[in-house]
C-alpha cells in the first residue's frame, strides 16, 4: 500500500474508448516512474503526434494525453521540470495535467484555466488534486485554493511549491463545466455551479 495515487473516471475525450485509453497512464523510465493523467483536449495534437512519430516515437494508445510524456522525454536531458515546463509550452488547448513520480506529484493547469483543477488539504496534511470541489467534499478536504492558468504546482515531503510554465495567461473557463461537466455542488472559480444554472 502506497501513501500516494492519481486516479481519473472521465471517459476518453480523443481517441476510442478502448483499455489502451484509460488513465491514469503509467511509464517507465531507466530515471523513474512517471504516471500521466489528464482532463481536456490538445488542439494541435495531430500535428505534435505526426512529428513525435517521424522522430521515433512510439504511441501506446490514441489519446492526445500521451503526447505530453513523449514531449517531456524529448527534453529530458534539461531535467524533468524544465522538460515539463517546455513541454507544457507546446501543447495547446484546454488541460489539466496531474503527474505522480516516486517523491511527488505535479500539477498544471493550460493558460486559460479552461478545465478548472482545485486543491485541498486532509486532516493528516496531505494534499489532494480534483477537477471539481465536490471530490473533496467527499474525502473531508479542506479546500485550499484553485490552480491558476498557467501555473505549475509541485507537492512533496517539504509541502506545496508554486511555481509557473508560463505567464502568458487569460481566464477563460469554459462555459460547458457550469451548465454539463460539473456536479450542482461543486464550486468553480468561486462561483457555485447551481447559482451559474439559473
Amino acid at each position: 500500500i502506497g501513501d500516494n495515487a492519481i486516479g481519473h473516471v472521465r471517459y476518453s475525450t480523443t481517441g476510442r474508448n478502448s483499455i489502451q485509453n484509460v488513465q491514469p497512464f503509467l511509464y517507465h523510465f531507466i530515471d523513474g516512474d512517471v504516471a500521466l493523467a489528464h482532463n481536456g483536449n490538445l488542439v494541435n495534437a495531430s500535428s505534435l503526434r505526426n512529428r513525435l512519430e517521424k522522430h521515433g516515437a512510439i504511441f501506446q494508445s490514441d489519446s492526445d494525453t500521451e503526447i505530453l510524456i513523449h514531449l517531456i522525454r524529448n527534453h529530458i536531458e534539461d531535467g524533468f521540470i524544465p522538460a515539463l515546463k517546455k513541454s507544457l509550452n507546446e501543447v495547446h488547448g484546454g488541460f489539466a495535467f496531474l503527474l505522480l513520480q516516486k517523491d511527488r506529484m505535479i500539477a498544471a493547469l493550460d493558460p486559460n484555466g479552461i478545465r478548472p483543477l482545485c486543491i485541498g488539504r486532509l486532516t493528516n496534511g496531505a494534499y489532494v488534486v480534483a477537477s471539481e470541489t465536490c471530490a473533496l467534499d467527499i474525502v473531508q478536504a479542506e479546500f485550499v485554493r484553485d490552480v491558476q492558468p498557467g501555473e505549475l504546482i509541485i507537492f512533496d515531503q517539504e509541502g506545496m511549491h508554486i511555481d509557473h510554465f508560463t505567464t502568458q495567461t487569460q481566464l477563460a473557463v469554459c462555459s460547458m463545466e457550469y451548465v454539463y461537466f460539473a456536479r450542482p455542488d461543486s464550486i468553480i472559480h468561486g462561483v457555485t455551479v447551481h447559482n451559474a444554472r439559473k
